[in-house]
Order: C-alpha cells, then sequence, then structure tokens
C-alpha cells in the first residue's frame, strides 16, 4: 500500500508516542535516537545527552517531521535539511548525523506497521 498520502489523524509525533508508549517530551529524542544509524547509535546518545545543542539542526528537522501529516509532507522538510547540510560543509565537526531514510521509515512503519521497506 502506498502510504505517502496517506493523511494520518493528529500529526506522526501523536501517533508515535500514542504506539510507543511514550510523553511528548520524550517523543523529539525518541525519533532522533531511532533515526540514528546503528554503529553511531552508542555515541550518538551520550553526545545527545552530554551536548544538546550539537543536533540542533537534526531535532528541529524531528519536530518538524513529527509535526507532518503525510510522507509526503515530511519528504519535503527532509530536502530542506539535506540541502542545509550540503551548503553548510562544517556543521559539526565529527560528522554524526540521524539517517533520514531511517526516519521516514520511522514515520512509515508507525503509520502502516505492516509497510514493506523503503525502497532507495
Amino acid at each position: 500500500m502506498d502510504t505517502s498520502n496517506t493523511l494520518i489523524p493528529g500529526s506522526f509525533a501523536d501517533l508515535y508516542c500514542k504506539q510507543n508508549g511514550c510523553r511528548s517530551e520524550q517523543c523529539v529524542e525518541r525519533m532522533l535516537v531511532s533515526s540514528l544509524p546503528w554503529f553511531i547509535m552508542p555515541i550518538g546518545k551520550l553526545i545527545l545527552a552530554l551536548n544538546r545543542p550539537y543536533f540542533s539542526r537534526e531535532i528541529h528537522l524531528v519536530q518538524r517531521v513529527g509535526q507532518s501529516r503525510t510522507i509526503d509532507e515530511s519528504v519535503e522538510e527532509i530536502s530542506g535539511y539535506g540541502y542545509e547540510q550540503r551548503r553548510d560543509f562544517n556543521a559539526n565537526s565529527i560528522r554524526i548525523r540521524i539517517s533520514t531514510r531511517k526516519l521516514l521509515q520511522l514515520q512509515r512503519d508507525t503509520i502502516e506497521p505492516e509497510s514493506p521497506p523503503l525502497a532507495v
């Protein structure tokens, strides 16, 4: 099933919190950590705990994607993030980023839990 235009009631963040039993205050951080590549996750969690501003762009992106009601809206937000990252080569020194593909897959899995993985 194509979920790209599926309009969900509320926002992606609301649905994510409901399905994962988390409070709205925890939502952005949980979605951000879930969007980190597996090999970056331990250091990413540590950086998030010790130096939250390091992930300010990623947090802002996750907040905007969390407010979206369709995957198409999220794709638009993510393309803007990609442009910002390419434009600012020195965005952060150790280059730890979230995986925008994982973020979209997280949204897709939340909207349609039985969907096949996204093709690249």
